[in-house]
């Protein structure tokens, strides 16, 4: 049984254009990828640590480690 691949950016393509962009620098991939991912993070994070201020902490602590390592991620 194959598993549903879902690309929350929109498509293959957008996500290959947006990790060019984050290895790039451009600011506008970075907002993207936040706005994209953080609201699934959040409410991730809701249901486990149950404090708005502690999830906002480990959401921004956790997007700083990945645009500050982008480049060593596969893609």
């Amino acid at each position: 049984m194959s598993e549903k691949v879902t690309h929350i950016i929109g498509s293959p393509a957008a996500e290959k254009k947006l990790v060019a962009g984050l290895l790039r620098g451009d600011e506008s991939s970075y907002r993207q990828l936040y706005d994209a991912y953080a609201p699934r993070v959040r409410c991730t994070l809701l249901r486990l640590l149950r404090d708005r201020a502690t999830v906002e902490d480990a959401i921004q602590a956790s997007f700083l480690i990945v645009f500050r390592r982008v480049y060593t991620f596969d893609h």
